[in-house]
């Protein structure tokens, strides 16, 4: 069964006004060539009824008109800021972003505020959005990183992406700046959504997401730079956050059977993982962070750990 959500795309007449008081959060938006999205996000964020501080999108080279579309925001609201910067030709989503997103949290550090977050431009929130995720911080001083759960259209309509339940979607990442500090910030590499989790767990923070709190996905995963080239990618991605074979193996017979294209997925996963395991490149986690991963991912296939609730 497929799980469906409303969302909003027109600005409201007047500002909202938050109904109580909750942590005082930033947002940063990395964007590249997304004109054809933005405006949706735009107007998202506008239109939550808790609106952030400041919100700063850094256009990393785009040579399309995103820019002058994040401009004209800017221009009507004042705690919306562009940041433009130069990137290399090339699509590197991954490192790319955090070195983006970088640059936005040097603009906002001197700031007041408890909870940043990380937001792509590709992604459409209802109003109530970043109210109720905040309402979770909240409610737990031990929540370090936490977000919603995405929808993307399918045939059938809007469907739910399934994630591990401790991960907070990379698309919508919210994250207590205690806790930000305190793991040395996002790293700039592949799997880089996944490392923060790992070390802010290891430093005493739950990381996880809402599944009652939706937001949409307007671009299916991977397809700024293809399937097989994502799934190649993952696959890499757990080699060098240092994942078991085990549970590695098990993930790729699913895909075999399972993800589409059938066959193909679980390949392309074994290939990335196998070129990192055969050119022997280290590891992007230490030996701690590799135990805490792999307990984290056998977790899933034991139940160890308790089953965290939607509260």
């Amino acid at each position: 069964m497929h799980k469906r959500t409303t969302l909003i795309s027109a600005p409201p007449e007047k500002s909202p006004e938050p109904t109580r008081i909750l942590p005082r959060y930033v947002v940063i938006s990395p964007a590249r060539d997304e004109e054809q999205f933005i405006e949706r996000v735009l107007y998202s964020v506008v239109n939550q009824r808790v609106r952030p501080l400041r919100w700063v999108l850094v256009d990393d080279g785009s040579q399309d008109r995103t820019p002058e579309i994040i401009e004209t925001f800017a221009k009507k609201y004042d705690w919306i800021t562009l940041l433009r910067r130069s990137a290399s030709p090339a699509r590197n989503p991954r490192p790319a972003v955090v070195h983006a997103f970088n640059k936005g949290f040097d603009l906002l550090e001197d700031l007041d505020f408890e909870i940043v977050v990380k937001l792509d431009t590709d992604l459409e929130l209802p109003e109530d959005y970043f109210e109720k995720l905040l309402t979770r911080f909240e409610q737990n001083s031990r929540l370090g990183i936490a977000s919603g759960v995405y929808y993307e259209e399918s045939e059938d309509g809007l469907h739910m992406i399934p994630m591990p339940y401790y991960h907070a979607a990379g698309a919508s990442k919210a994250i207590r700046r205690d806790c930000y500090q305190q793991i040395g910030g996002f790293a700039a590499t592949a799997g880089w959504d996944t490392l923060d989790e790992i070390r802010a767990q290891m430093k005493g923070w739950e990381t996880r997401h809402y599944d009652d709190i939706p937001f949409r996905h307007l671009r299916v995963e991977g397809s700024a730079i293809g399937l097989l080239r994502t799934l190649n990618t993952n696959g890499s991605i757990y080699y060098l956050l240092g994942g078991g074979k085990f549970f590695f193996l098990l993930k790729c017979l699913r895909s075999v059977f399972v993800d589409k294209p059938f066959f193909w997925a679980g390949l392309e996963m074994m290939k990335g993982y196998g070129r990192c395991w055969l050119s022997g490149q280290g590891r992007a986690v230490s030996a701690e962070e590799a135990r805490c991963y792999r307990a984290m991912l056998n977790s899933r296939l034991t139940g160890r750990l308790r089953n965290q609730s939607n509260d």
